[in-house]
């Protein structure tokens, strides 16, 4: 049994467990399995400053899912510390139908804003307008990032 008494408020944790049985006098440990535990979600959106690999798990070494252009809207989850040097963010990446669930190093370039979901689908469009040329739809769900709110 592990009781982790040092948590902070706003992070995650990631844990590499394994269980292991001792039998006469010998110790069989069985295969590590990860666990990632979150204080409080921390549900914000953040637009990435620089071209950045997207990670599958929490490790420098990890497979990446996709990398990720500048200026892409990510939704930020939490910060998964490794250990109390190593830590990650945790965040959400969505293009076109694709959802991406992984990890970026944390010493990548973010700018956070207020975030919301499209609540139907948007069409974004050149210019204000109705009338004006659609772009791209934002489908429903989607998660943006509010940089101005104008009346």
């Amino acid at each position: 049994s592990y009781k982790n008494t040092k948590l902070l408020t706003d992070h995650e944790y990631y844990y590499r467990i394994r269980s292991y049985v001792k039998i006469d006098g010998k110790t069989y440990y069985s295969s590590y399995t990860s666990l990632t535990a979150a204080t409080m979600k921390s549900k914000q959106a953040a637009i990435v400053s620089a071209k950045v690999n997207l990670l599958k798990t929490p490790a420098s070494s990890a497979a990446k899912f996709v990398t990720l252009p500048k200026n892409s809207t990510i939704e930020y989850l939490g910060k998964t510390y490794i250990d109390d040097i190593t830590s990650f963010l945790h965040v959400k990446y969505m293009v076109k139908s694709k959802t991406y669930n992984g990890y970026l190093p944390s010493d990548a370039l973010l700018k956070f804003y207020s975030s919301g979901n499209a609540t139907a689908n948007l069409n974004m469009r050149k210019a204000a307008g109705t009338n004006k040329k659609i772009l791209t739809v934002i489908p429903t769900g989607t998660p943006v990032a509010i940089l101005k709110k104008v009346n």
